[in-house]
């Protein structure tokens, strides 16, 4: 399943109805359709960004929308040509996605999106079927991206520990499985998941950690990337690192 990270976005309660209608509409849930807004904005982004947010009477209301990181790495890269922040570009794709001028556009990006979601949801059941026949104490490598800042502050930290950096990340894992719940992780997810990057590394963790983290992964809509590089955050910070 291709890396996720969730961003929570604030929109007119209407505008997150028409979304919703969308997503019953064609069988999927909100966060494709989501995937699916912002994909078509960056696919067709203008030379020029404009914010251009209508003008509605209701109230607006929190909306989490997930990205697959090669998607979020599109969204940072627009936005800093355009000097504007990451979540006004998916505000403004949501909102631009329910202007599309011909209607039976949705029927093609949506279910093309639909059809995606469903491979990756069988994907995902298998690998989870897989992991569950694994003993808890098998050893399988997990490769994760981070960002270079967060790349040499580890580095230094195995450095200091005189361990090797699989060591250290299984240890960050298992402390932060072990500390906070459910809804805790997700608001540090939102928290510290702005540490993507193009560092890929493989660490070597018990089949054990690593059916955890997917479990969770796929309950709070984020990758076990994610969850690594935030526990990897959570881990530094209680060594008084400042990441």
């Amino acid at each position: 399943m291709p890396m996720a990270i969730s961003r929570f976005v604030w929109i007119y309660r209407s505008a997150a109805l028409e979304l919703e209608k969308l997503a019953i509409r064609f069988k999927v849930n909100r966060y494709v359709v989501g995937r699916a807004a912002v994909r078509y904005f960056l696919e067709n982004a203008p030379k020029k960004f404009v914010p251009n947010e209508p003008k509605m009477d209701d109230k607006k209301t929190f909306l989490t929308v997930v990205l697959t990181s090669g998607l979020y790495l599109r969204v940072a890269e627009y936005a800093s040509l355009q000097h504007t922040s990451r979540i006004s570009v998916v505000r403004q794709a949501l909102y631009d996605f329910l202007k599309l001028a011909k209607p039976k556009q949705y029927d093609t990006i949506l279910s093309q999106a639909a059809e995606e979601a469903r491979h990756k949801e069988e994907s995902s059941k298998e690998r989870l079927k897989w992991l569950e026949q694994l003993q808890p104490n098998t050893i399988i490598p997990i490769p994760f991206k981070y960002s270079t800042k967060l790349h040499k502050i580890l580095y230094n930290e195995t450095i200091k520990e005189k361990q090797p950096l699989s060591y250290i990340v299984r240890r960050a894992v298992a402390e932060f499985l072990q500390k906070y719940d459910e809804e805790e992780i997700k608001q540090l997810v939102e928290k510290d998941g702005n540490l993507i990057g193009k560092v890929q590394t493989t660490v070597k963790m018990p089949a054990e950690y690593v059916l955890k983290l997917t479990k969770l992964a796929d309950e709070i809509q984020t990758s076990r990337s994610e969850l690594i590089r935030v526990a990897i955050v959570e881990y530094l910070k209680s060594r008084g690192q400042k990441v």
